[in-house]
């Protein structure tokens, strides 16, 4: 029987139904592959935040000559403010881990390290005054208040405030971190 030129059209388009679907199917396959790995970063496990560099460490505002800190610590504010006495260095750290005492014998222990005489300040323990005798008469002082958190938790990592009084220190360092308030925590007052 002879084929119909009407039946034709429909018959080739039949036996390529298969062949169109199976296409189709392995360009979404192909999609699916190519969109998986165009555009994503790269896994690095890591999904902390870049912390801001040490500002002790950097060396921009250095401590005294020979003044070391070795306990755990994070720098919270650093700057210059009018005191009777002249213009005086205020440092506030936050010391973590260690308890009072401790932190307490390692900081008398570094200054005397570096040359200071050390005492208990006239407000008891909590405070350490230091001494140092400077060529030309000069002395360099230093005074030290640690107060403790009162933290319910039964185990707090931070565990106080440490308070420097130091002298002024002029910028030390050329290292780009040194322009940057976040890494020498020297923020501009507020007006």
């Amino acid at each position: 029987m002879p084929v119909s030129s009407t039946s034709r059209p429909a018959r080739n388009r039949a036996l390529r139904a298969p062949y169109v679907a199976l296409a189709g199917v392995l360009l979404l396959v192909v999609l699916a592959a190519v969109g998986a790995t165009q555009g994503r970063a790269e896994p690095t496990g890591n999904y902390r935040p870049e912390l801001a560099a040490d500002t002790l460490e950097v060396g921009c505002y250095p401590l005294p000559e020979g003044v070391v800190l070795d306990f755990p610590y994070v720098v919270r504010r650093d700057g210059d403010a009018a005191a009777a006495s002249g213009a005086r260095r205020h440092l506030v750290l936050h010391w973590s881990l260690l308890e009072t005492d401790e932190v307490r014998e390692r900081l008398a222990a570094t200054l005397a390290d570096a040359g200071f005489d050390v005492e208990a300040g006239s407000t008891g323990d909590d405070v350490l005054s230091a001494r140092r005798a400077e060529t030309g008469g000069a002395a360099t002082v230093v005074e030290a208040r640690l107060t403790e958190l009162d933290n319910p938790s039964p185990d707090p990592i931070v565990r106080g405030v440490l308070e420097l009084d130091l002298p002024v220190a002029e910028r030390a360092s050329d290292a780009p971190d040194c322009d940057n308030p976040f890494v020498t925590k020297r923020f501009e007052e507020e007006q």
